[in-house]
């Protein structure tokens, strides 16, 4: 799956950690004045902000899991089902 891919270029193919350390840029990002001004971007667990893996960036990929996203809601870019 896409998803997989993504998840398996940043993690490895596998989760680990809290759900607490999971949620630490999250929060921080939602919260903090620091990063008040900046959307759009990528925080690692860290907090520190650097750019997706490759296959994040990549369009074709893109593509396919706005695709997959579409067919598993039954919605479509227009808005209709």
């Amino acid at each position: 799956s896409v998803g997989g891919v993504l998840a398996g270029q940043r993690w490895g193919g596998g989760f680990g950690g809290s759900a607490e350390e999971g949620a630490t840029s999250t929060i921080y990002c939602a919260v903090s004045e620091e990063v008040a001004d900046i959307t759009g971007k990528y925080f690692d667990s860290d907090c520190r902000l650097v750019l997706p893996c490759a296959a994040a960036r990549d369009p074709g990929l893109e593509r396919k899991l706005w695709e997959e996203s579409e067919r598993l809601t039954g919605l479509t870019e227009s808005g209709r089902m």
